[in-house]
């Protein structure tokens, strides 16, 4: 669907205005914000089309650029060299500045999509905050509030000891060794 200025005017008076959406249920005003995405994406679909289609913006200045460089290559040698035109489409969108309107109109409708997104915020209900956590100050207080850990199963135990790994070391800097601790688990024989 192709969206020009003149349906976006249209379409914005009835659109309804910001002091009236204040008393609008929540979801009518998300029905308008999601109106006003697809218009913008719409735009900028607009928009990456005139830079990405065949012969748009993009290829030509790639061409443009590999012109320019194969001119540079064959500067020195004698004769003329025809330099890359531009097709009518693109110099017409060149000179109306085409990309540059696009461009403020999807920014004008970012800021009607704000808006909108915070008078959905204020619409929304107040969520009550929950209670701060307890202050614990002791393990007593700490396993009535969260329950005591359950007890290491018969038979099994961990240990552990200190990482025997060094690192570095080159004639320049020293090296170092890990402060790390490894956990072993095992069983317990009798």
């Amino acid at each position: 669907r192709r969206l020009d200025s003149q349906a976006y005017r249209e379409l914005l008076p009835n659109l309804p205005q910001p002091s009236l959406t204040m008393s609008k249920s929540v979801k009518e005003l998300e029905a308008k914000r999601d109106q006003m995405l697809a218009l913008q994406r719409d735009v900028s679909k607009k928009f990456n089309a005139v830079l990405t289609k065949k012969g748009g913006l993009n290829d030509t200045s790639f061409m443009v650029k590999k012109n320019l460089q194969a001119a540079i290559a064959v500067a020195q040698q004698p004769g003329f060299f025809e330099y890359y035109q531009p097709s009518a489409e693109v110099k017409a969108v060149e000179s109306t500045n085409e990309l540059k309107k696009l461009t403020q109109k999807i920014k004008r409708m970012q800021k009607e999509i704000d808006q909108v997104n915070s008078e959905i915020e204020v619409a929304k209900p107040k969520v009550r905050n929950p209670p701060p956590p307890a202050t614990v100050s002791g393990f007593d207080q700490w396993f009535n509030n969260y329950g005591r850990p359950k007890p290491s199963p018969h038979g099994f135990m961990s240990q552990f000891q200190e990482d025997p790994k060094i690192y570095g070391g080159t004639g320049h800097h020293a090296g170092f060794r890990t402060r790390a601790r490894m956990m072993r688990k095992g069983t317990i024989t009798r």
